[in-house]
């Protein structure tokens, strides 16, 4: 008697067991949160999707940089470059990491054919928030990425993951559909990830994921480090961008170099974003990050209040394009005196308040 029925009735009958136990615990779940709750699984490896982008090779060179430090667990950065060859089929796949990685570390990365491996030397000073380490680390990438011919490049860190397919042709027609309308050194919007992007904290751009032509890349990371001292560990909203941190330091240089001189005000920072950026969601590009919160899809959303988390969503980023807000009730005199505490402070209630905010 083969196995193959009694294997196929076991998995039916294990999966329904699973189903029902699902259903039970997350119906329980909720009643004990209060609130609805939704589950997505992800592939951990690169054999368990079973996607591919359509190639494309009539279409602009184009490079994906992981920058930073390797995530070594479940082999989180050799299985995403190995998913990134389904997903950027016609892509040069630039690993830019540190020249003082372990050699058994690196040893898989340098055997996987269609990978290039930049090492990079540390720079002495690691900046606020490791920000030099993502300078250099992305810099090196970006200068691979010239070399290999590249016109586009793409940015993302090292932990972080994206799932959709025709990722690249979906970003290209993005800056199609959205053109510079103010004539600057800059060719074409940079495409940004309105998560972690800070709607009320002026010139907190997210970082972590960037998309524009390889000049408009070079424009916005080629930069000094930033070698000032920071001897706080906590800032007010006005301290943290009058001291220029990470993503404002960032931002900031960027406008200076397109010509728009920073205001430091939240009217100046919606106007910047909406004039020569485009904020995409993290579902868009369907990214997972196996850092903070991980287990939590959107773990800064909130629907109680508004709080310094809220983040730039597309429709917000829209209406910021637009200038469909209302520009006499942007809250200046909110936010300067607030914590910088995303997660705990309140900026106002638009349901009692006169401020109107993006949200």
């Amino acid at each position: 008697m083969s196995l193959s029925p009694f294997l196929r009735n076991t998995r039916r009958a294990l999966g329904r067991a699973w189903r029902a136990t699902y259903w039970y615990l997350f119906s329980l779940l909720e009643r004990l949160s209060g609130g609805f709750l939704t589950l997505h699984i992800r592939p951990f490896t690169s054999g368990e999707y079973g996607l591919h982008s359509a190639p494309t090779p009539n279409l602009p060179a184009y490079a994906v940089i992981l920058q930073g430090p390797i995530a070594e667990q479940n082999d989180f950065t050799l299985e995403t470059l190995r998913l990134y060859k389904k997903i950027f089929p016609d892509g040069y796949l630039i690993l830019s990491t540190w020249d003082d990685t372990p050699e058994e570390i690196l040893k898989p990365f340098r055997a996987e054919a269609g990978i290039e491996l930049v090492l990079n030397i540390k720079p002495n000073n690691r900046g606020y928030g490791n920000f030099n380490y993502q300078l250099v680390s992305t810099q090196g990438g970006l200068r691979r990425a010239r070399e290999l011919g590249a016109a586009y490049a793409m940015k993302i860190r090292t932990d972080q993951r994206i799932y959709a397919t025709d990722t690249y042709q979906f970003l290209l027609g993005l800056l199609d559909s959205f053109p510079l309308h103010t004539k600057t050194v800059q060719r074409r919007r940079l495409i940004a990830l309105g998560i972690n992007t800070v709607q009320y904290r002026p010139y907190s751009l997210n970082d972590q994921f960037f998309f524009g032509t390889i000049e408009d890349m070079e424009l916005y990371w080629n930069i000094p480090l930033d070698l000032v001292p920071k001897k706080k560990a906590t800032f007010t909203l006005r301290e943290w961008v009058t001291l220029r941190l990470v993503e404002g330091y960032l931002m900031t240089e960027f406008l200076k170099r397109i010509g728009h001189t920073p205001k430091d005000t939240l009217a100046d920072y919606w106007d910047a974003v909406g004039k020569y950026f485009i904020l995409i969601d993290q579902d868009m590009v369907d990214l997972y990050w196996c850092k903070y919160k991980r287990y939590r899809e959107h773990h800064d959303r909130r629907y109680d209040a508004v709080f310094l988390s809220a983040e730039i969503a597309f429709r917000d980023w829209v209406i910021l394009y637009k200038s469909l807000y209302n520009k006499e009730t942007v809250p200046e005199d909110v936010w300067p005196n607030l914590p910088d505490s995303t997660t705990t402070t309140r900026v106002f209630d638009p349901v009692h308040s006169d401020k109107n905010g993006l949200q």
